[in-house]
């Protein structure tokens, strides 16, 4: 889908809307609220959708019972499935149980933003775990600076038209490349000016020449599939429309039609999962 620049450009068209009275990271803003309010239709009338499907895999360790869930999952109750590995490319199902069944039953719990595995395990195993999940879609942002260099955990860029510096809006960062894919995510804010941002947190792949994005997951643009970007954009003008009319923002929920709704399911109806449990391998080993 087009920069979310290009979908501000396109509703401050509709709406006479290019006076700065609403400038663009209050467009962002709602742009922002717009993708949430079309996941939250598609996952309360499907949740199966492969649409939204994430998966991670992470080591299993002994002696450890806590693991923290994806981070970018959707909500704490998100998860479709855990399996258990062998170490050699198997996985098994692991069954969620409750909470008076910990430490007695084979399984995990989802406590928080943790999940807890029964019973400990008693030996570790490099990417033993697989955690499927409902991933939420990245935060929306505009592009706060072109990046000009980077030399440790100092960026310098481009400024914008904004005279509010990124710490102004998140604690966190992205860099993102030309089309809005991220090179480098949740990096930490230790200080920033409108043409400058120091950090602490490791840049790996980020470059000159690429973008900074506001977020500790944020991309440039929405990663909803093309056919909704109509959707997106009717969002905004309507609340545009709202706003200067009542002063004050309509209730996400009221925004689309009924019809409207069921269009958006309709976009993501036939992509369920094919399956619903992985291949069952012999799991005795996590007693031993």
């Amino acid at each position: 889908m087009r920069r979310i620049e290009h979908l501000i450009n396109d509703v401050k068209f509709s709406t006479n809307e290019d006076s700065n009275r609403f400038p663009n990271l209050r467009f962002n803003k709602l742009f922002n609220e717009a993708q949430d309010e079309i996941q939250r239709i598609v996952h309360t009338s499907n949740t199966n959708t492969k649409f939204f499907a994430g998966e991670e895999v992470i080591d299993l360790i002994s002696n450890q019972e806590l693991y923290p869930l994806p981070s970018t999952i959707y909500t704490e109750n998100s998860v479709s499935s855990v399996s258990i590995g062998s170490g050699d490319g198997r996985f098994g199902p692991l069954p969620q149980i409750g909470l008076k069944e910990r430490s007695r039953s084979f399984g995990y719990i989802i406590q928080g933003s943790n999940m807890l595995i029964s019973p400990i395990p008693q030996s570790s195993i490099v990417d033993g775990i697989r955690i499927n999940f409902v991933k939420k879609l990245p935060t929306l942002s505009v592009r706060v600076g072109r990046v000009l260099s980077i030399n440790g955990g100092m960026i310098t860029m481009s400024g914008t038209d904004d005279v509010l510096s990124i710490d102004q809006f998140s604690d966190y960062f992205c860099i993102v490349d030309k089309n809005g894919a991220t090179k480098d995510q949740g990096l930490f804010i230790d200080s920033a000016t409108t043409t400058s941002i120091a950090t602490s947190s490791s840049i790996v792949n980020g470059v000159a020449g690429d973008y900074v994005v506001a977020g500790e997951y944020a991309t440039t643009n929405p990663l909803l599939p093309d056919g909704t970007e109509k959707f997106l954009t009717s969002y905004v003008e309507r609340q545009v429309h709202y706003i200067n009319s009542n002063g004050r923002d309509l209730s996400a929920s009221k925004i689309f039609t009924d019809e409207e709704k069921s269009d958006i399911i309709n976009l993501f109806s036939h992509n369920e999962k094919d399956t619903k449990y992985p291949e069952i391998v012999d799991t005795g080993y996590f007693y031993a």
